[in-house]
């Protein structure tokens, strides 16, 4: 009977420790298959934020898209500079000149006749330079035989300005406009528009013309009795 109960015992005590054993080896299991699940999550997350600082440290910006002007709008503004010289230009071709594109032409003088010098409309600015065809270079407009220095030269809205008893001074605004004022036996202050070297101003009484000189300005009264008109010259 003892031996009976003994086998007992060693079959229920076997039985536990097996039973415990097979616990602790799935729970082992478990934490391995875990681990290597979340090693391999980390992975991921580190190899996505590499690729992304790859891309975002990789030295490569994104070039920024210049926009030129159009064949049509060179034509304008070479006719516009020439429309007073009495010459007429003719579209050659377009060249690459020290990393920009120029609209170059010919110029025809009054006579129809081809001048030596061409010139060339900046695609970026729009401004006109004198073209060298053969060495493929541009001068400034000041080097052209059809540069004259009071009209060629920029505009200046600004300044201060007599005409006997009536004083004039100028502040430039923008490329348009400037602020003027007149002070003396009359007062005026107001801005007016501004296109090349002629500018206009008109409010409710007065109407007036600023044409720009090289050391002076004129101004025209357009409706008449203000007082204002007179040609200024600089202090």
């Amino acid at each position: 009977m003892k031996k009976i109960i003994t086998a007992i015992l060693i079959t229920i005590i076997s039985a536990c420790v097996l039973t415990g054993c097979g616990k602790k080896d799935k729970s082992s299991a478990d934490t391995v298959d875990s681990v290597q699940g979340d090693i391999s999550i980390a992975d991921e997350g580190a190899l996505e934020q590499y690729e992304d600082n790859g891309e975002a440290n990789d030295g490569s910006e994104e070039e920024e898209d210049i926009s030129e002007i159009s064949r049509e709008d060179a034509d304008v503004l070479i006719s516009e500079k020439l429309a007073e010289k009495n010459c007429t230009p003719v579209y050659s071709d377009t060249e690459f000149v020290d990393g920009e594109n120029y609209y170059t032409y010919t110029v025809l003088d009054e006579n129809e006749d081809e001048m030596d010098q061409m010139l060339a409309v900046n695609a970026v600015s729009g401004e006109i330079f004198v073209y060298d065809l053969d060495e493929n270079t541009v001068f400034d407009f000041s080097s052209s035989e059809l540069y004259n220095s009071e009209s060629d030269e920029p505009v200046s809205w600004e300044g201060s300005f007599k005409s006997g008893n009536m004083n004039l001074s100028l502040e430039p605004g923008g490329e348009d406009y400037f602020e003027f004022s007149f002070s003396g036996d009359r007062e005026l202050t107001g801005v007016a528009d501004a296109e090349g070297r002629v500018a206009q101003y008109e409010d409710d009484k007065v109407a007036l013309e600023f044409i720009r000189s090289k050391n002076s300005v004129e101004v025209k009264d357009l409706g008449g009795g203000s007082d204002f008109a007179g040609n200024y010259t600089s202090n």
